[in-house]
């Protein structure tokens, strides 16, 4: 029983992988020419392409609805991998065994370091950070753009053109600071 619920679970998360098929996200995602950096143009592009995928009917405004849609598809996307992780023999069920060997909360701790870390602090709020709060008519693309600049400029913390690194560290021990 438990198996066939785990089973109906994991096919309803891969219908909503189907539309949660995202631009690249995370801070390495936007460097397209692949020289450890990312110019403002590469983390524009990059953000109009989140904005792109995230415009469902492609009217050049992402509503609230459009919004919770590509937040739950995520979501449905991030239980399918973790289901995939669980199920190590690939069967398409996890058994007991699988469920024990799970890495715990905690085991992961550097992954997951790797994947939210040093980027913003999506997990903490990141996405409303400077951007305000969602007109009831949406974010328009040249609204986003504008956004995208302003967190650009932000991010950049030696205002040398480019993202790297020592930014992102600089960026961490700025809000260390902040907190004392």
């Amino acid at each position: 029983m438990k198996t066939l619920l785990m089973s109906g679970l994991i096919a309803l998360s891969v219908g909503g992988v189907a539309m949660a098929q995202q631009a690249p996200r995370g801070p390495g995602a936007a460097d397209t020419d692949g020289d450890s950096r990312v110019s403002q143009a590469e983390f524009v592009t990059a953000a109009m392409q989140r904005f792109d995928s995230g415009d469902a009917n492609r009217d050049g405004t992402i509503t609230a609805e459009e919004m919770r849609a590509g937040m739950e598809a995520r979501r449905a996307e991030r239980r399918g991998e973790m289901f995939a992780r669980m199920d190590t023999n690939g069967d398409g069920s996890i058994s007991r065994a699988e469920f024990d060997a799970r890495p715990q909360r905690g085991d992961g701790d550097a992954e997951r370091g790797d994947r939210r870390g040093g980027h913003g602090g999506r997990g903490r709020g990141g996405h409303g950070r400077g951007g305000g709060e969602m007109d009831a008519d949406g974010v328009t693309r040249a609204e986003a753009q504008a956004r995208a600049e302003a967190r650009f400029d932000r991010m950049d913390s030696n205002d040398d053109g480019f993202l790297t690194q020592e930014d992102r560290q600089g960026r961490g021990d700025r809000r260390r600071g902040d907190q004392d």
